[in-house]
């Protein structure tokens, strides 16, 4: 078990401990089971390349290493502690741990595995992953550094600050983004008694999991290293279990299954398509079970998770999953028998990586037939597809009624800068129900604009107050988080950078991001939407009618992301 969290690790050894307790025997010895580190971010020892190579090579080695059939897997000393851990791990793993004496054996022999293993030849392993963040030193250095690395603890060493700080910077990334090196980690599963890599043997049995669910825009700092370490499924908005998927079937060994709860937006959203595509292609998808959108966790009532099982092997030409699909509404209170009688099979080798249809095969020709004949609706509108205003701060930049009226009593002037404005759940079916709200819009860049280039922020303000008092008053209160927020313009009181906001003054569609039934209606108000809507820009009316069509409807819950009420 790997979790970036110390204290999930720590409560998995206590569950553990609490389940298995005996009375007259000590607690289990389980540092070599559970691990504290980032399951995602870290090299192989089988995935270096011979830059990596410690010096004092022969010239054989050295001409072998330049023409790239050099790995750290050919250093004899990195050999022979291999053989040492793994020898070692097993030794833990064949002792019973009945007695004290024996709990405390296994630590202190584990201690050497961590040690003599991973510890000393992590630092080749940090400066991979490290290049992924692009923050690794030139790539010509790797070898001196880590031939340093590996002296620099050992008594008498010769002393040099500048590799020093190198490595001081990197081992800082290395424990802040909790590098996590499998091979080196579980040494046993990847390598035999001789210190030799196990081939297409070397990995889990199996891998399960409920991967975290963590938003693509939580994920900025990490993207960079996703993009080079999972570029078969890597997509810049995709949310992180993606990776997780990846980084399972990497590994297991050839013919090792893989079972994860996970959200089930991974069948058709588009951020998934590369996922989809590396599924189909490289693994053999066994099952299926898409639980829809009932409402299976309590915790966490708008997940909606689907459950697969997948082999690590070449899929079959006619690539066929068993899928079980429910139904809304229909619970989960007999799970496992409910999934024995939907089981159906549907193949896989022939669906659209643009979304994966797991309904009948009359939906599934219906679609096709749509689909084919259709226009993708981006083309017919030119592109104008748009999303709503994000604010980062709504509390700051959506008014009320009352708090709108007061502010143009003061300075009519003032509606050149405040816009209506309507959330998702202000668009119905048709027709739109104003509330009342609305935005305090200054674009990015509006204070340069407005006041000049290159002013300080105390200066900006203090011009911005001159000119909107009543504006600068109601968002000061604000200016921390405004600072504080990512959503922002040049100046914290700006918007984030947007290209159309003019877009919103044309005709338009608009419709909300979550909907049970269609809800577009047509608006030549200027009516703003909020990130909770979308709009269509288009002179066209006859389109709102089509969108609200039955066809249209079809088209859309085959397609997009299904959620409940």
């Amino acid at each position: 078990g790997v979790d970036l969290n110390p204290l999930a690790v720590d409560l998995a050894k206590l569950s553990l401990w609490l389940a298995t307790a005996a009375q007259g025997r000590p607690l289990s010895f389980l540092d070599h089971h559970l691990r504290c580190g980032n399951a995602l971010v870290g090299t192989r020892v089988t995935d270096l390349d011979p830059a990596t190579k410690p010096l004092k090579r022969s010239k054989q080695e050295v001409a072998a290493s330049d023409a790239g059939q050099l790995s750290l897997l050919d250093d004899a000393a990195f050999a022979g502690a291999m053989m040492s851990a793994v020898g070692t791990m097993w030794t833990i793993e064949g002792s019973a741990g009945r007695t004290v004496a024996e709990v405390k054996a296994q630590e202190k022999l584990y201690e050497i595995v961590r040690r003599d293993l991973t510890e000393r030849f992590a630092v080749q392993a940090d400066l991979r992953t490290a290049a992924g963040f692009g923050q690794a030193p030139e790539q010509s250095i790797w070898h001196a550094l880590t031939a340093y690395a590996l002296k620099s603890d050992a008594p008498g060493a010769f002393a040099m600050p500048a590799y020093a700080g190198l490595l001081r910077q990197m081992r800082a990334l290395a424990a802040d983004q909790r590098f996590f090196h499998w091979d080196l980690e579980f040494p046993e599963v990847f390598f035999d008694r001789f210190g030799r890599p196990l081939g297409e043997q070397a990995g889990f049995d199996a891998v399960i999991g409920n991967p975290p669910y963590v938003r693509q825009e939580q994920l900025g700092a990490l993207k960079a290293y996703f993009q080079t370490a999972y570029p078969e499924t890597y997509h810049g908005v995709a949310d992180l279990f993606v990776y997780f998927f990846h980084q399972g079937v990497k590994l297991l060994r050839e013919g090792g299954k893989l079972g994860f709860i996970a959200s089930n937006s991974w069948l058709r959203a588009n951020y998934a398509t590369p996922l989809r595509t590396f599924l189909r292609q490289q693994v053999t998808v066994e099952q299926l079970i898409d639980l829809g959108d009932n409402r299976v966790f309590a915790d966490a009532p708008d997940l909606y998770p689907a459950i697969p099982l997948v082999r690590k092997a070449t899929p079959p030409t006619d690539h066929t999953a068993q899928v079980a699909t429910f139904s809304r509404g229909e619970g989960v209170k007999a799970f496992e028998r409910q999934v024995a009688a939907k089981l159906a099979p549907v193949s896989l080798h022939d669906q659209q990586d643009s979304g994966w249809q797991l309904g009948t095969a009359t939906q599934r020709h219906v679609l096709a037939k749509l689909m084919a004949g259709g226009t993708p609706l981006g083309d017919v509108v030119d592109g104008r597809l748009y999303s709503g205003v994000k604010t980062g701060l709504n509390e700051a930049f959506i008014i009320d009624q009352a708090t709108h009226d007061l502010l143009v009593r003061a300075d009519p002037g003032y509606a050149k800068v405040i816009k209506p404005l309507l959330r998702g759940e202000d668009l119905r079916p048709w027709y739109q129900e104003n509330e009342g709200r609305w935005l305090i819009l200054f674009p990015n860049h509006w204070t340069a604009q407005t006041f000049g280039a290159g002013l300080d922020e105390a200066t900006a303000w203090t011009k911005l107050r001159e000119r909107h008092p009543f504006i600068a008053a109601h968002l000061e209160p604000f200016a921390a988080a405004g600072r504080a927020r990512g959503d922002q313009g040049q100046y914290w009181w700006e918007l984030r950078p947007c290209d159309y906001y003019a877009e919103f003054d044309q005709p338009k569609i608009i419709w909300p991001d979550i909907s049970k039934f269609p809800r577009f209606s047509w608006d030549s108000d200027h009516l703003y939407v909020s990130n909770t809507g979308y709009l269509i820009v288009t002179d066209q009316p006859w389109l709102l009618g089509y969108l609200a069509s039955r066809c249209a409807w079809f088209l859309i819950t085959q397609t997009a992301i299904s959620l409940g009420e």
